[in-house]
C-alpha cells in the first residue's frame, strides 16, 4: 500500500461569501514539492473572474490523472513485452453529463492516444502485434496503409461519431514475408 498526499488550501480573504461572488482559485501542493493553481471551470454560473481560466479546474486534473496512469502502464507494459516506445501522447476527453436541475450525474473519459503516424505505429509494433486504432478519415487511412503496407486488417466496425462516419479497426503487424494476417480466432 502506498500514501499519496495533496494538500488543497483556499483563503477569502477580504472578499464577500454569501453573495457566492467569491473566487474560486485555489492551490494545490503535493508531497513532492509541485504546486498547480487550481480553480473551477469558468461557466455561466461562475464566470471569470471568479473562475480562473488558466487554472486547471477538477475534471481536467481527474482526466489528467487517469490518463497519466493509463500512460505510466501502457509504458511499463510495453517495457516487460520488450518494446521500445519513444513518444506517447493522450489527447484524454472527459464529458460531465448532467441530470434533472443540472446536477452533475454521469462521467465519461475516453483516452485517446496517439501515435504520429502508421510508419511510428510500424516502427513500434512488432510482426504479430496487434493494435486498436480509430480513423476519422478511412479513404486516406487506405491510401497511407498501402504505403507503408506493414499491416493487415483483421476487424472493422464502422461507427458514427458526432454525425462523422468513423471505422474503428484492428490492426495487425505484419512481418515482411507475411502476405496474410497472423491474428486467428479460436473458439473454446
Amino acid at each position: 500500500m502506498s500514501e499519496h498526499i495533496a494538500t488543497i488550501e483556499w483563503s477569502r480573504g477580504d472578499q464577500p461569501f454569501l453573495d457566492k461572488r467569491y473566487a474560486r482559485a485555489h492551490d494545490w501542493r503535493f508531497d513532492g514539492g509541485a504546486e498547480v493553481r487550481g480553480s473551477s471551470a469558468p461557466s455561466d454560473l461562475v464566470p471569470a473572474p471568479l473562475s480562473d481560466p488558466a487554472a486547471v479546474d477538477p475534471e481536467e486534473a481527474l482526466v489528467a490523472a487517469l490518463s497519466s496512469c493509463h500512460m505510466l502502464f501502457f509504458l511499463a507494459f510495453a517495457a516487460k513485452a520488450g518494446f521500445v516506445v519513444d513518444r506517447y501522447r493522450d489527447e484524454a476527453v472527459g464529458v460531465l453529463g448532467l441530470g434533472h436541475a443540472g446536477v452533475s450525474r454521469d462521467y465519461e473519459l475516453v483516452l485517446a492516444a496517439a501515435v504520429s503516424s502508421l510508419e511510428e505505429l510500424a516502427r513500434i509494433l512488432k510482426p504479430g502485434g496487434v493494435a486498436a486504432l480509430l480513423v476519422a478519415e478511412p479513404r486516406a487511412f487506405a491510401a497511407a496503409a498501402r504505403e507503408v503496407g506493414a499491416f493487415g486488417v483483421a476487424a472493422r466496425l464502422p461507427i458514427n461519431i458526432k454525425g462523422r462516419r468513423h471505422l474503428l479497426l484492428l490492426l495487425e503487424r505484419l512481418a515482411e514475408r507475411d502476405e496474410e494476417p497472423l491474428l486467428q480466432i479460436e473458439r473454446g
